[in-house]
C-alpha cells in the first residue's frame, strides 16, 4: 500500500531503493507502523509544496530502515528530525521575518502531551490522539484538533470520536441565516440547506449567503438540475436563448487560441468554472491566450495584449475565506498589516503549512494528487475507446453531429479531471477503424456493429509533468478523478452520460441491445436472469425507482427486519428452494404461527376463534360470525365457480342472505371486506365471483404457507443473495435505476425504440413491459402506434386496487394480556382491516402489522397527508377492538412506525392484481379466454411483450407467479 503510493513523490532511484526494503513485507502497514505515518505526514507536506520530492522520500526511507533494524530513536534522531521538517521549503525561502501567526502555523516538535492528527488509516480514519509527536501539529484540544486538521472530512469521522460529538443531522427545520450542501445526498441529488445545526461544527461545510449561490458554487455541474429546483423559483431547465446568465463561463468546445467567454443558457454539464464578469473569465481562462480572441469580444477590448490577474510582485493569504479554503494572492492594494512573501509557492509554505484541504498549494501549483487534476505535460496522446452502448448512425447529418458532441464532451470531462487551468483539444481521428479524414461516406458505406469503437488523439496544454505518462497506461488514475468529478463509475459512463443530457439529444445513437426489460421487479430480474442463462445477449432492465425488487422491499423497524410489500413463501417452489438451500429450514415458520384469531364484531364485542380463550368470547356463539365462516366453506367448495360472469362477490352473496348471510352496513358486513377480500387486494363488490372461484379451483401453489421468521434477513435480502445480485452484476446486463419510461415505439420494423423520462433513447430488437397494471392502465407509459384493443381491453379488465401496510413498534406485548392467550391475527371493524403481531423472532420490539386494501386504505388517507394520520387511524382501530385492554394500545405505541403505501407510489400505483368481472371472457376459463391469456400475446410482430404477476394465468398476485411470467 505505502509502496505503490509512494510512486507519487519519489524519484526512480529512491523508489527503488524503498521497494528493495519492503520486497519482502506482506503486510507495509503492519511491519512498519510509525513509518506508515510518516509518509503520510510526507506526502500531505510535500503536495503542498512544504518539502521536496527527495526530502519526503529520504525521510521515508530513513524511518522504514530505522524500523527494519529495530533500532530506537534517540533523543538526538527526534531533534535531528524535527529541525529536518522544521526547515522544509527553506531551500526556497528568502530572509522574510516570521511572524508570530507564521510561527503558529509551524511544525514544531514538543516534549509535552497534546492533540495531534492521526494518519495512519488514511483521511476517512483520520482522528486525533493524545500524545507527544514531533512530526504533526499540536493543539490543545481535540475539538481544536478536528477542526483544524480534518475540516475537510465529510464523513465526519474525527468529530465521531470526540466525548460528546456534534449531531450529524439537523435539530430543526430552517432558521440559519445561510446555506450549505446536503452531503449525504448523492451528487446528482443534492441541495442546499440552512437546517441547524451546520454537519460535523464550525467550517466543516462550505457557507453561503442563499440558496442560488449556493447551488452555483457547490452544485454547479449537477445534470439533474436537483438543487436548482429546490429554489422558490427555479429556473427552467430548458434554454431560453443565448445570453442571460448572471455568470460567464469559458466555451470549451473551440479551441483554445479561439475561445472566447459566454454566458449562453443551459449551463454545460461538465468543467463548469463560473466568473462574476466577461472580463474576469477572460483573464482566469485565457490569460495565455497570445490570439487575444476572448478579450476582442468585451464590449470595450483592451487595446493591447490583456494584463495579468493581480497587480502585486509579491503575494499574501487571503484572509477573506476560512482557513481551509485559503489561497495566496498578490491583489492590489495590500491589506494592513499583511505578511508577504515573493512568490505563490512560499506564500502557501508559509501561511498554510497545516492546511489538510491543500487549497492553497493546489492552486499554486496543481499537480497529481491535487483534487480534480491528474498529472500531464504538454503532449500528444492517441487513445482507442469502445462505448458498447452507443452505435454507428446510419446518415451523414447524424454521423457528423456524433463526431462533433463526442469531440466536446471528452475534452470537457477532460478539463474537470486535470484542471480548468489546462487545455485540451481532441480530434476524433476514426470509428469503427475506418478513417473519419477520408471522407464520412466510407463510413457509412460499411456498417459497423457491436458498439461505437473510436479512435482519437488529445493534445494536453500547460500541463504539470510527473515524468512520462501514457493515457491508457495511467487509465485508472483518470478514472479515479473522473467518477470523483462526474460521479459516474467510467471514462465511458461519464461520456454517455453527458451525451444523454445534452440539449439536441445525441442519445438517439443509445443502445442497439438485444433486449429491453421495463422494470427491475421480480418479473423482470427473473426474466433477465433466464436470458443470461441463455448467453450471448445484450440486456437493459430500465427501473424507474432509485431500487430494484420493485413489490419485493424490506425495511427495518427498531431493529426488525420487516417486509413493506410481499411476505408470503410458498414451499417447494423455486424460491422457497433457493432460500432454504443458502439460509437453512430454521428461518422459515407455517402460517403466521399458532394463537387466537381475533374478531371485532362490533363496538362493544370482541370474539376469539380459541375456545379455551380466558379473556374473550368464543366466536361461535356469535350467529353472524358463524354465517360469516360460512363463506369460506362455500367459496373453496367451488360452488361459485358455476356463477354468472357479470357477477361481482357482494351479488354472490346476495343471493345466499336466506341463509343469514348479512346485507353491507349490517354488524358483520365489514368481516367481509376487511378479511375475506383483502386477501385478494379489494374489496368484496369488486371481485368477480366466477373468475375468483375458478382460478381457487386450479390454484398450483401447496397449501402450505410458509414466512421468514429470521428479524435480521428480509425477503428482498435474500433474493438479492441468492439470485438477483448475480443478475444484475453479469457483464452482459446493463441497469439503469431513475430512469421511468415514458415511451415504447415499434413503428419501425428493424428495432423497437424505448425513451425514459430523462430524454435517454434506446433500441432493442425485443422488449419485455414488467410494469405493474396499475402503471400501465394509468397510461404512464405511451405505445406507438398504440396497443392492438385487445391488448388494451386486457389491460384494463384486470383489476387493481389501493393497498398498504401499516407498522407500528410498541413498548410492551399489549396483545396477549388483552386476548388472553397468544394471537395469530386480528380483523378490525374499522379500516385498518387485517392485523397482526411480527412473527419475526427473537426480537423484542413488539410489532403491530396491519394490513389495508381497497377502500380501507382510501379511508385510512383521507384528510390526513402523514403516516402519523394513517397509524393514529389504525391505533383507534386497535382501541376500539380492546375496549377493556388494562394497556391500550394507543397508549403503549411507542411513536415509531412506518406506512408502505402501495396505491400512492408513482411507479406502482396498487397492491396486487385481482379478477374483475371483465376479467374473464363469455366461454372462458383459467387458461383461455381470459384477460390475463390475452396480455400474455405478444403484439408488434412479436417485437412486445408483457409479463408480471398480473399476467400469471395460475399464480396471480404473488411473487413466484411473477418470477414465472419473467422466465417465461
Amino acid at each position: 500500500s505505502i509502496a505503490m503510493r509512494t510512486t507519487m513523490i519519489v524519484n526512480h532511484a529512491l523508489l527503488t531503493a524503498f521497494l528493495t526494503v519492503c520486497a519482502n513485507a506482506d503486510d507495509v502497514r503492519k511491519l512498519y507502523p510509525k513509518a506508515g505515518k510518516i509518509f503520510y505526514e510526507m506526502e500531505r507536506a510535500q503536495l503542498s509544496g512544504a518539502v521536496t520530492e527527495e526530502v519526503a522520500a529520504a525521510n521515508i526511507i530513513s524511518a522504514i530502515e530505522a524500523e527494519d533494524t529495530a533500532i530506537e530513536d534517540t533523543e538526538e534522531d527526534k531533534v535531528a528530525a524535527t529541525n529536518n521538517i522544521s526547515a522544509i521549503g527553506a531551500e526556497d525561502a528568502t530572509a522574510i521575518e516570521d511572524t508570530e501567526e507564521d510561527e503558529r502555523r509551524k511544525l514544531t516538535c514538543s516534549t509535552e502531551l497534546a492533540w495531534h492528527p492521526f494518519y495512519l488509516h488514511g483521511w476517512k480514519g483520520g482522528h486525533c490522539q493524545y500524545t507527544i509527536d514531533c512530526n504533526t501539529l499540536s493543539y490543545a484540544t481535540e475539538l481544536g484538533c478536528c477542526n483544524g486538521a480534518f475540516a475537510g472530512q465529510a464523513n465526519g469521522f474525527c468529530y465521531s470520536q470526540l466525548p460528546n460529538p456534534p449531531t450529524t443531522g439537523p435539530t430543526g427545520s430552517g432558521g440559519l441565516d445561510q446555506y450549505y450542501p446536503d452531503w449525504t445526498q448523492t451528487f446528482a441529488k443534492g441541495h442546499c440547506i440552512n437546517t441547524r445545526p451546520v454537519p460535523g461544527g464550525p467550517g466543516a461545510r462550505p457557507l453561503y449567503s442563499n440558496m442560488l449561490e449556493c447551488c452555483k458554487k457547490a452544485y454547479g455541474g449537477q445534470m439533474s438540475g436537483k438543487c436548482l429546483s429546490m429554489l422558490p423559483n427555479p429556473p427552467t431547465t430548458a434554454p431560453t436563448g443565448t445570453g442571460g446568465l448572471d455568470v460567464w463561463y469559458a466555451d470549451v468546445t473551440k479551441q483554445y487560441l479561439d475561445g472566447l467567454c459566454i454566458n449562453d443558457r443551459p449551463l454545460p454539464v461538465y468543467g463548469v468554472v463560473t466568473y462574476d464578469s466577461q472580463l474576469q473569465c477572460c483573464k482566469s481562462h485565457y490569460g495565455s491566450q497570445l490570439s487575444g480572441k476572448c478579450l476582442s469580444t468585451l464590449p470595450n477590448p483592451p487595446t493591447g495584449s490583456p494584463t495579468s490577474s493581480g497587480g502585486l510582485e509579491v503575494y499574501y493569504p487571503d484572509y477573506s475565506v476560512r482557513f481551509p479554503e485559503g489561497i495566496c494572492i498578490n491583489d492590489a492594494p495590500l491589506p494592513n498589516g499583511r505578511v508577504i512573501y515573493p512568490t505563490k509557492d512560499q506564500c502557501c509554505a508559509g501561511a498554510y503549512a497545516g492546511q489538510s484541504s491543500l487549497a492553497c498549494s493546489c492552486d499554486a501549483k496543481p499537480r497529481f494528487g491535487c483534487p480534480g487534476v491528474v498529472a500531464y505535460t504538454s503532449q500528444v496522446v492517441t487513445s482507442t475507446m469502445t462505448l458498447p452502448r452507443l452505435t454507428v448512425p446510419s446518415n451523414e447529418a447524424d454521423l457528423q453531429t456524433l463526431i462533433s458532441v463526442l469531440k466536446s464532451t471528452i475534452e470537457a470531462i477532460l478539463l474537470v479531471a486535470i484542471g480548468s487551468r489546462k487545455s485540451v483539444d481532441v480530434t476524433i481521428l476514426s470509428i469503427g477503424g475506418v478513417n473519419i479524414t477520408r471522407g464520412l461516406r466510407r463510413l457509412l458505406a460499411r456498417r459497423v456493429s457491436g458498439g461505437l469503437t473510436f479512435k482519437f488523439k488529445v493534445l494536453y496544454n500547460h500541463g504539470y509533468t510527473a515524468g512520462d505518462v501514457n493515457f491508457e497506461r495511467d487509465a485508472d488514475a483518470i478514472t479515479k478523478q473522473i467518477k470523483e468529478a462526474t460521479k459516474t463509475e467510467t471514462f465511458e459512463d461519464a461520456i454517455v452520460e453527458t451525451l444523454a443530457s445534452l440539449p439536441n439529444n445525441p442519445m438517439k445513437f443509445i443502445i442497439e441491445q438485444d433486449v429491453v426489460i421495463v422494470g427491475a421487479g421480480a418479473a423482470g430480474l427473473a426474466a433477465a436472469r433466464a436470458l443470461v442463462g441463455k448467453g450471448g445477449l445484450a440486456i437493459t432492465i430500465i427501473e424507474a425507482t432509485d431500487r430494484i425488487g420493485g413489490r419485493v422491499h424490506s425495511d427495518t423497524l427498531g431493529s426488525t427486519r420487516l417486509e413493506m410489500g410481499a411476505e408470503d413463501l410458498y414451499s417447494d417452489t423455486t424460491i422457497f428452494n433457493a432460500l432454504k438451500e443458502e439460509y437453512g429450514e430454521d428461518i422459515f415458520q407455517e402460517d403466521f404461527g399458532p394463537g387466537e384469531h381475533v374478531y371485532a364484531m362490533d363496538d362493544e364485542s370482541t370474539c376469539s376463534s380459541d375456545i379455551n380463550s380466558s379473556t374473550l368470547g368464543h366466536c361461535s356463539d356469535d350467529e353472524d360470525w358463524v354465517e360469516y365462516n360460512r363463506i369460506w366453506t362455500a367459496y373453496y367448495k367451488s360452488n361459485w365457480r358455476y356463477t354468472a360472469l357479470d357477477v361481482s362477490g357482494e351479488e354472490k352473496l346476495a343471493t345466499m342472505r336466506a341463509s343469514g348471510y348479512p346485507k353491507p352496513g349490517k354488524r358483520a358486513w365489514h368481516l367481509y371486506n376487511n378479511h375475506f377480500a383483502a386477501e385478494f387486494g379489494t374489496t368484496i363488490d369488486k371481485l368477480g365471483a366466477r373468475a375468483l372461484a375458478v382460478t381457487n379451483y386450479w390454484w398450483p401453489l401447496p397449501e402450505e404457507l410458509h414466512v421468514n421468521v429470521d428479524p435480521n434477513l428480509g425477503y428482498e435480502d435474500g433474493l438479492r443473495k441468492v439470485w438477483w445480485q448475480d443478475t444484475i452484476s453479469n457483464p452482459a446486463v446493463n441497469l439503469m435505476k431513475e430512469s421511468p419510461v415514458t415511451n415504447i415505439d415499434s413503428s419501425d420494423n428493424s428495432f423497437v425504440k424505448v425513451v425514459d423520462a430523462n430524454g435517454k433513447i434506446y433500441k432493442a430488437n425485443t422488449v419485455i413491459v414488467t410494469a405493474s397494471i396499475g402503471v400501465l392502465q394509468a397510461g404512464k407509459i405511451g405505445f406507438t402506434p398504440a396497443l392492438p384493443t385487445e391488448t388494451s381491453n386486457a389491460i384494463n379488465d384486470i383489476g387493481i386496487d389501493e393497498g398498504m401496510k401499516i407498522f407500528m413498534k410498541f413498548d410492551v406485548d399489549w396483545w396477549t394480556e388483552a386476548a388472553g392467550g397468544a394471537v395469530a391475527w386480528m380483523i378490525a371493524k374499522g379500516p385498518a382491516a387485517w392485523c397482526w403481531p411480527s412473527y419475526k423472532t427473537p426480537s423484542d420490539d413488539h410489532i403491530i402489522i396491519c394490513f389495508s386494501m381497497g377502500q380501507n386504505a382510501k379511508d385510512l388517507k383521507a384528510n390526513t397527508n402523514d403516516d402519523a394520520g394513517i397509524i393514529a387511524k389504525a391505533l383507534g382501530d386497535l382501541d376500539a377492538m380492546f375496549p377493556s385492554a388494562a394497556q391500550k394500545p394507543s397508549e403503549t405505541y411507542s411513536g415509531i412506525g412506518k406506512v408502505s403505501d402501495w396505491g400512492s407510489k408513482e411507479y406502482t400505483l396498487g397492491a396486487y392484481s385481482y379478477v374483475t368481472v371483465d376479467t374473464f371472457y363469455e366461454g372462458g376459463d383459467a387458461f383461455d379466454g381470459n384477460a390475463r391469456k390475452a396480455l400474455q400475446e405478444p403484439v408488434s410482430n412479436g417485437r412486445i411483450l408483457f409479463a408480471g404477476e398480473a399476467t400469471s394465468l395460475l399464480m396471480a398476485a404473488t411473487v413466484p407467479g411473477a418470477v414465472d411470467e419473467g422466465e417465461r
